[in-house]
């Protein structure tokens, strides 16, 4: 099997232009963007903001100051009770918003691949349609992140015991060679929760959507292609993380050619999702020409004619005379 990268970015760049150029509606960019708008609410969601120690100026905090942070922790906590109760309820008011930006935008990513398989702008019908699936995601989501985040603990705190041991303007190398070995497993951790990410958003859910299987179900259908072909799909992440670089480098060439009105326009919510339309639908496209690529039971686009090779010969006609009952 010979697999490409080049010819799938190719017919989905094709699909594109025909989809959202062919003719143009604007009308039809508004309805799509909305459900990439959802599909993405998680994406670029950072909450900027300068957290700040409540110590004087002249006071900086120095590695052994590590090993005291519980007992200052709990002596602030006792200080300060009404503000540890405004505390307590921002968390929980910023994990609902997480949950429902979680929920919502598992529901449009079903939305948006519906619309780009079918070149259409549909909204109320998918969001019926795709209720289950959407859910199936969600709870993946969200236990999937509630697992990443138990596992990031220990390194924390790992990391918190070896700098508290440092002495003071003293560095050991049995501590730097601990930091250096947690930060290695740390960036191999991201490596592979990226790829997991990427591997759920580009197949599993195009699996999905394809047999109507639950999340799990369907990374059952995805395990023997990326045990088969791992290699490949290690490239296919290398090569979007490739694509991303590009598009960005373009996104800041075109900022500063339109006097930063393109860096204004990215910024704001739902409407960037409309300017950008035709790279979402690309990159959304590319993943479901790249899976295709392992036959037709993986080709999630309707009406696709089978290749050469794969059409059924012709009936042979009977002979004169003779008849088939």
């Amino acid at each position: 099997m010979n697999i490409e990268y080049f010819a799938p970015l190719s017919k989905a760049w094709e699909r594109m232009k025909k989809a959202l150029f062919q003719p143009f509606d604007i009308g039809k960019w508004f309805a799509l963007g909305f459900t990439v708008f959802l599909a993405h609410l998680l994406d670029g969601g950072g909450f900027p903001g300068n957290f700040q120690g409540s110590f004087s100026r002249d006071r900086t905090i120095s590695f052994p100051d590590i090993e005291n942070i519980p007992e200052r922790v709990i002596n602030w906590i006792h200080s300060h009770p009404f503000l540890i109760v405004a505390i307590l309820m921002g968390v929980l008011v910023f994990i609902g918003i997480i949950l429902v930006f979680t929920w919502l935008s598992s529901r449009g990513a079903f939305m948006f691949l519906d619309n780009v398989v079918h070149d259409r702008a549909l909204i109320v019908k998918p969001w019926r349609e795709y209720k289950i699936l959407g859910n199936s995601l969600f709870f993946w989501r969200i236990g999937f992140g509630v697992v990443v985040g138990l596992l990031m603990l220990p390194f924390l705190t790992l990391i918190l015991i070896l700098l508290g041991q440092f002495p003071r303007g003293h560095y050991s190398l049995y501590n730097i060679l601990g930091i250096t070995v947690l930060g290695l497993l740390w960036l191999l951790g991201s490596v592979i929760v990226s790829y997991i990410s990427l591997f759920t958003h580009s197949f599993v859910v195009p699996i999905m959507y394809k047999y109507d299987l639950k999340i799990l179900q369907a990374w059952q259908k995805f395990l023997p292609i990326f045990k088969s072909h791992f290699l490949y799909l290690i490239l296919f992440g290398l090569f979007y993380l490739l694509l991303f670089i590009v598009i960005a480098i373009a996104a800041f060439i075109t900022g500063c050619f339109t006097c930063c009105i393109g860096f204004l326009i990215l910024f704001l919510p739902y409407i960037n999702c409309v300017f950008l339309l035709p790279v979402y639908f690309t990159l959304r496209a590319f993943s479901l020409e790249f899976l295709a690529q392992w036959g037709t039971d993986y080709s999630v686009f309707p009406g696709e004619a089978l290749p050469s090779d794969e059409v059924p010969p012709p009936p042979i006609p009977p002979p004169a005379g003779v008849n088939i009952p």
